[in-house]
């Protein structure tokens, strides 16, 4: 019997998704020991970025009291 891959992805996330498990929380901890570079350089834009955000909000801030 030939599978298409459509149908095995199908099965697949049945499989995966009707798993018990399959929701569980996982600690940011076990998510990092998991992160390709890509996702390394991303998160590291993003904290960058939202760093920048806060630096703005707060000269902001202070220019708002002169």
């Amino acid at each position: 019997m030939v599978v298409s891959d459509a149908e095995r992805i199908v099965r697949f996330n049945v499989i995966v998704l009707s798993h018990p498990a399959a929701f569980l929380a996982v600690s940011y901890t076990h998510l990092r020991a998991h992160e390709t570079v890509l996702d390394l350089v991303c998160r590291l834009l993003l904290e960058k970025k939202k760093q920048d955000q806060q630096h703005l909000r707060l000269a902001h801030t202070k220019l708002a009291k002169l």
